[in-house]
């Protein structure tokens, strides 16, 4: 499977979490309800793709 697939699956899978928050959150009224300098999304594939590289090139990599 091409890499840019896997990449478009994985977004597509990550957008999907972070479009109904309500269905992963122990409390939905309160869970994920403040604004964050670092988006759920990218919250989430960083710690899904951590150790491949440094947290700073990770980051990088991810916000392009």
């Amino acid at each position: 499977m091409p890499h840019n697939k896997i990449e478009n699956i994985f977004l597509s899978a990550v957008d999907s979490v972070t479009a109904n928050p309500d269905q992963f959150a122990v409390n939905p009224k309160k869970d994920f309800t403040r604004q964050r300098k670092i988006t759920s999304g990218t919250l989430i594939s960083f710690l899904v793709s951590k150790g491949s590289s440094s947290a700073r090139m990770e980051i990088l990599q991810i916000n392009r």
